[in-house]
């Protein structure tokens, strides 16, 4: 058959146990209808339930049945017993833990094959490890023998362990510990009591809390309640209080005590108390008691003369480690009363005094200032103490003498104030204190200080506060506190300077000049500075403080040391040349920058035809393109080159020539081809007239443009004169030959 236990706890002491089986090897309506209900019959089955499953499984003293019977819709048998948590043999009804067995593992005949339970509240932990475990559920499903659990553990709440101690109680006693009102014992010093118990909410108490050992000695619980929930250690101390007895003799003395800072007159007393082992306690007698006057200065009055434990202090501090009775002893004598004085400080000494009687005066509450003593008023104003005067005369802060009779005793005082310059910038002499009536002289030493690094400066304007002017040197009365200061107004250095440097005394209105604060710099920038026919430079930005501006003007308020740097770039001049065609890219070139040149066109002439051969810088061939890209880093002249063809005027002379031209084209004169001869003559009468007409006029075009360069300012004077010189000495030279 196959075996299942439902478990259902209703509350700490309720549960509801069901114990069912399912047939196996024959068919449920097969069992019904032989087994249940003809043999063995369904009592045997049921007392099974009860007597084999059950019952051996936890433990059970006693039950009631809730039910039994078919389950048709689950085809099993089962048993209902209602139980108490408290008649359940193997479980802890005091920890709450619920322990059961497996009966049919145990006998050697099986096991239970499922095992389900329900908590009416979270289950905290079980044993062995569940098949599946919610909140407040757990299941185990077993499939064989093996593996099979024998015993079960679930524990409905955590546990707790509880240990009670007692502290400072004698050996001879002995003390009651209740948890939760249920009593676990007696106790004494040096032994404990232990106790493991459900998590919950728990009060331990010690009976009883006061434990009197004597008449004069007792044992206080200082802490007899405590309140726990989770696992911890409990001790109760108990703290030995000893009874205690202070009083006055004579009591007609009518002298009180100050006890503990509370003090009690001859009619409250003897004062009687508990006071805790080893505890302190401050007692203070009355240094006299009711007085009789003779005068304001001189009296009759009780005095103190000591305790009965034969110290005389008339202030005692006493330590509790037995009973204590403690008796303040007085007697009579005359006094004389010393009054002794001051307007400022503080003066000790004064009050009364047994006749006969060694005092001290002195001052206190003043400071040292070489050997004098000396009292502030405030910051600006003190007092200088002189000596003393009346019964008393001394320099001294300090004197001793006899009370011999009443004494009036007073200190005498200066006062002086003092007398603050204060300046910001250079020294000046005269600050300091001075008597009351006294003439100071101040005086200042420089009228212009320069800062460290020279860039700032400060100019004396005068003086503020306690006196006004304009002088250097001065003096004035003192009958008051004075406070004078020297006014200055800053100026700071204003410096420019331009990157090439050389450039700064071309385009700068100054490169040092000195501004008051909050003044502004206002100037402009030349934009461009010529330095010869090919080089120039052009402004380009000028950066200040971080600060950077493409503007020509600089407009900046002046709060500080300034350092203004101008920025130039160089640009050049690029000049080209050329005996034909048009050139183009002559001019003003940034540094760095790329710029195009061509000539146009490449072909020049009809007859004699002239080609262009290449770019020259210097002399020396840099480029056969007619159009060149290069980059300008210097002034630079490029000249274009050409070579001559004469091609055109051969053909034009074999037309006009005819025949004969051609008939002798090879015909050898003076050992050379007749062409060539006829080419030579050509060249030297007509070719060469046709090249100097054309250098010539090529000439005249370039001085027409030197000329329109000038005018517009675009070279300088001394370039110009340079290359219309050149121009005009090359034009010399072009002259066609006399015939």
């Amino acid at each position: 058959m196959y075996l299942g236990v439902d478990i259902r706890i209703l509350n700490d002491e309720d549960l509801e146990l069901t114990g069912w089986f399912r047939p196996t090897g024959v068919s449920w309506s097969d069992f019904v209808d032989f087994c249940w209900n003809i043999y063995p019959g369904k009592d045997y089955y049921i007392s099974y339930l009860m007597n084999d499953l059950l019952n051996p499984m936890f433990g059970i003293k006693r039950s009631s049945t809730l039910g039994s019977g078919l389950d048709e819709s689950g085809k099993r048998v089962w048993l209902k017993l209602s139980v108490k948590f408290r008649d359940l043999s193997y479980s802890d009804y005091e920890l709450k833990i619920l322990r059961f067995i497996d009966p049919v593992k145990n006998a050697g005949r099986g096991y239970v094959d499922e095992i389900h339970l329900v908590s009416f509240r979270n289950i905290w932990k079980v044993s062995p490890q569940p098949t599946r475990m919610l909140v407040q559920s757990v299941d185990w499903i077993n499939t064989d023998v093996a593996s099979a659990p024998l015993n079960y553990e679930v524990y409905l709440y955590a546990l707790i362990s509880i240990k009670v101690r007692v502290e400072g109680i004698p050996s001879d006693t002995s003390v009651s510990i209740l948890i939760n009102e249920m009593n676990l014992g007696s106790i004494g010093p040096g032994r404990y009591i232990e106790k493991t118990l459900p998590a919950r909410d728990y009060t331990i108490k010690v009976q009883p809390d006061m434990i009197m050992y004597s008449e004069d000695t007792r044992y206080r619980c200082r802490n007899n309640i405590y309140y726990l929930t989770v696992s911890g250690e409990v001790v109760f101390r108990y703290i030995a209080e000893h009874r205690v007895k202070i009083s006055v003799q004579p009591q007609t003395s009518g002298a009180g005590l100050t006890i503990d800072g509370i003090y009690y007159s001859f009619e409250k007393l003897p004062f009687e108390d508990w006071w805790e082992e080893g505890s302190s306690h401050r007692i203070i007698a009355d240094k006299e008691g009711p007085m009789m006057y003779v005068s304001e200065l001189e009296r009759r009055l009780v005095r103190f003369q000591g305790w009965n434990d034969g110290t005389i202090a008339y202030e005692k501090t006493v330590s509790i480690s037995r009973p204590l009775n403690l008796v303040a002893i007085y007697d009579f004598v005359t006094q004389y009363y010393v009054n002794a004085r001051s307007n400022y400080g503080r003066v000790t000494g004064s009050g009364w005094y047994n006749k006969g009687e060694k005092i001290e005066i002195q001052l206190e509450n003043y400071v040292l200032e070489g050997q004098k003593a000396v009292v502030y008023l405030s910051s600006k104003e003190k007092m200088v103490f002189q000596g003393w005067s009346g019964d008393l005369t001394s320099p001294n802060t300090r004197e001793v003498l006899i009370v011999d009779s009443p004494k009036i005793i007073e200190a005498v005082w200066k006062k002086q104030y003092y007398v603050e310059i204060i300046t910001d910038y250079g020294n000046v002499r005269g600050s300091g204190w001075y008597d009351e009536g006294d003439i100071a002289r101040i005086a200042l030493d420089e009228d212009t200080v320069y800062s460290m690094d020279g860039r700032t400066r400060y100019i004396f304007n005068g003086w503020s506060g306690d006196y006004t002017g304009r002088e250097k040197e001065f003096s004035v009365n003192v009958n008051k506190p004075l406070l004078i200061k020297s006014t200055w107004f800053t100026q700071y250095l204003v410096e420019i300077y331009t990157v090439p440097i050389e450039l700064a005394d071309k385009t700068l209105e100054f490169r040092e000049k000195w501004f008051t604060a909050g003044d502004q710099i206002s100037t402009v920038i030349e934009n461009e500075v010529q330095v010869s026919a090919e080089t120039k430079y052009v402004f380009v930005r000028w950066v200040a403080d971080g600060e950077t501006s493409f503007s020509r003007e600089i407009r900046k308020i002046v709060d500080k040391p300034i350092e203004i740097r101008v920025e130039y770039e160089p640009w050049y001049y690029v000049w080209i040349t050329s005996e034909y065609g048009t050139v183009y890219g002559s001019g003003w070139y940034r540094a760095g920058s790329q710029t195009e040149i061509s000539v146009e066109p490449k072909t020049v002439g009809f007859l004699i035809t002239h080609i262009f051969d290449g770019w020259y810088l210097d002399g020396r061939l840099i480029s056969k393109d007619a159009v060149l890209r290069l980059t300008v880093n210097e002034p630079l002249i490029l000249t274009a080159k050409w070579k001559t063809e004469y091609t055109g005027l051969i053909i034009l002379a074999v037309i006009v020539f005819g025949s004969v031209i051609v008939s002798t084209s090879f015909i050898k004169l003076k050992g050379e081809p007749l062409y060539r001869t006829l080419y030579r003559i050509i060249e030297r009468k007509t070719g060469r007239l046709l090249r100097i007409w054309s250098s010539e006029k090529r000439l005249k075009e370039k001085l027409k443009k030197l000329e329109e360069l000038y005018r517009k300012g675009e070279i300088s004077e001394e370039a110009y004169m340079r290359v219309r010189h050149e121009l005009e000495s090359e034009l010399a030279k072009k002259k066609p030959p006399k015939e």
